[in-house]
């Protein structure tokens, strides 16, 4: 290399660097820093769920007749609590449930959703079932219980302990075995109805 080629490849080279910085920050949204890579994803924290033996949170929310329902009002009877959206699966539950709850005399089924009242109404003549539906469009119940997703369900016993609990959504097959241990773990439940406060 002759002494007059340097400067010309220093010059290169820097013109070259420029192209490749501008380049980069044309992907990024102006006056956004770079991220590093060991903290460019996060996840939140992860928040325990309530479980077995804990007492069921005492929410209230609104029937679809606009009469408050709270758990702390169906003291004396077994609850079996799911949350629900309206996919096909939330259906299978909820006929599941209603068809669980019916073996068990004291048993009550309630609903938790977001869906506006016209889309109960849809929905519960869709699933075929009788249930009290509550309204929870500010998802103050779903926060409450820490439900991770939908359809999910609980079973609290006439004192408000909640005995059971499914820790994920469910899907077709899981929902009989989840509702049959469900059952299992409430017959003494049964028994203290009459102590209920």
């Amino acid at each position: 290399m002759s002494p007059n080629q340097f400067p010309k490849l220093v010059a290169l080279g820097a013109v070259a660097a420029a192209v490749v910085a501008g380049i980069v920050s044309l992907g990024r949204p102006s006056g956004q820093p770079s991220t590093p890579k060991s903290s460019a994803v996060q996840t939140a924290p992860v928040v325990a769920s309530l479980a077995p033996g804990t007492e069921a949170p005492d929410v209230g929310l609104a029937a679809l007749d606009g009469q408050t329902v709270s758990l702390r009002g169906m003291r004396g009877q077994s609850v079996l609590l799911g949350f629900y959206c309206s996919c096909n699966a939330c259906i299978d539950l909820a006929r599941a449930a209603s068809r669980a709850a019916a073996k068990r005399p004291g048993m009550t089924v309630v609903g938790v959703t977001g869906m506006q009242p016209a889309q109960q109404k849809k929905w519960l003549k869709e699933c075929g079932v009788k249930m009290t539906l509550l309204h929870d469009p500010m998802r103050v119940a779903r926060d409450a219980f820490r439900v991770p997703g939908c359809p999910t369900f609980l079973a609290i016993d006439p004192r408000g302990t909640i005995r059971y609990r499914t820790e994920q959504p469910l899907d077709l097959g899981q929902m009989a075995p989840a509702l049959s241990s469900a059952l299992r773990a409430l017959p003494q439940a049964d028994r203290m109805a009459s102590q209920a406060p």
